[in-house]
This record gives structure tokens, sequence and C-alpha cells, in this order.
């Protein structure tokens, strides 16, 4: 199962990224980490998923895409 973060999640974490990074970096100087930031909401959604799975009784784990 593929899962995407939950509804407004991933605005906030973009804001919080370009927040972080500032006027003083070009996108390109922060590209990776913004990666990172933004791809948290999804690793939240997946454990979350997982967890909700195995109280159901099911075999279930998230995985990191990198």
């Amino acid at each position: 199962v593929v899962v995407s973060a939950m509804a407004g999640e991933t605005n906030k974490l973009v804001a919080l990224a370009e927040g972080a990074a500032g006027n003083g970096l070009a996108r390109e100087q922060y590209d990776d980490e913004y990666d990172v930031v933004v791809a948290s909401g999804e690793q939240v959604t997946a454990g979350l998923l997982a967890l909700a799975l195995r109280k159901r009784g099911l075999k279930a784990r998230s995985w990191l895409g990198w």
C-alpha cells in the first residue's frame, strides 16, 4: 500500500522548511533537506497505518523509501 500525507500536512511541512531556510538560501542549496522534511508527512501516515493494521491482528510494517 502506498500512502500520502494527511490533508494539509504537506503544506505545513513546506512552510516549515521554507521558514527554516529563510531568504538566505537558494532552493538548490537546501533541496535535499527540504525533501526530508516534506517526506515526513508520508512517513507519519505509513506508521499510523501499520499501527492500525496491527491493532486489527494483521502483519504490517512501514518502510522508508530511501
